[in-house]
């Protein structure tokens, strides 16, 4: 087996999209047709969005349009983003 150097491997480590919620912070960043900015929120433990990650417009974060339990892995989908874009009925080019 080759052997990889312990540079690639951090490399490679910090560009992996881990579970909810321990690597929130590691999920793609994603923007929605009209071009509005879409965040992810960890909700700590408490409140009815406790222990859970959610995605929102960034100017409406207390409206979250998506929730991942735990262990959940976000991925880039064009078939969710119909669903978290109003009126969205065709993805994106750059998501195809």
């Amino acid at each position: 087996m080759a052997e990889i150097s312990s540079s690639r491997l951090r490399d490679i480590l910090a560009h992996t999209i881990g579970p909810t919620p321990w690597y929130w912070k590691t999920f793609p960043a994603l923007n929605s047709a009209a071009g509005q900015r879409f965040v992810w929120t960890h909700h700590g433990d408490q409140g009815p969005l406790g222990y859970l990650v959610s995605l929102a417009l960034e100017q409406e974060p207390d409206k979250p349009r998506l929730a991942l339990n735990s262990y959940g892995r976000p991925f880039r989908c064009a078939i969710v983003l119909r669903h978290l874009v109003p009126g969205r009925t065709k993805p994106p080019l750059d998501m195809l």
